[in-house]
């Protein structure tokens, strides 16, 4: 009587079986960011666009507790190249992230910074004023060769309607 040493599974059977396994947990993944980027709101262009910067990202190698931030990376990013004014505090209320894991996610990916041209026509809608157009003209002037350094481009973008209000 013979007996086996070592398993009695072949590890090519195994390799396949964990790859599969991977794969659905990444199709799933996919799926369910997919469902909160429309329960957002956000623009089909923005969301598929979001969707292909995170399947790469994942694709390169990351690590566990970056999934989230990742996700709020490539959603600013996708937001950003399209013009869609996306604040980083409603992304983060979507995909809770931690500060580290959310800077090193940002130097993954490359993202940009927010031009604050994009939240102009946001903040003028808001303005009860009659002579919008006006405003608007306006505040895209002064906007326009302003750097953030390190303000927040919502806040820049609030200044130059404000003051072409005045």
């Amino acid at each position: 009587m013979r007996e086996e040493v070592g398993p009695s599974f072949s590890y090519s059977r195994l390799s396949r079986r964990l790859k599969a396994i991977q794969r659905t947990f990444h199709d799933r993944d996919l799926a369910n960011y997919r469902a909160k980027l429309k329960s957002l709101g956000v623009p089909r262009q923005v969301v598929e666009e979001a969707l292909l910067e995170y399947s790469k990202a994942k694709k390169m190698g990351y690590k566990k507790s970056l999934l989230s931030a990742l996700k709020v990376a490539a959603l600013l990013k996708a937001a950003r190249l399209y013009g869609y004014p996306l604040p980083l505090k409603r992304a983060l209320e979507a995909f809770p992230a931690g500060r580290y894991e959310l800077t090193e996610a940002f130097r993954m990916l490359r993202v940009r910074a927010a031009d604050p041209k994009i939240f102009v026509p946001l903040i003028v809608s808001r303005v009860s004023n009659g002579r919008r157009g006006e405003v608007l003209a306006e505040a895209f002037k002064r906007v326009r060769g302003v750097k953030l350094q390190g303000r927040k481009p919502q806040v820049v973008a609030a200044l130059a309607v404000y003051t072409a209000c005045r």
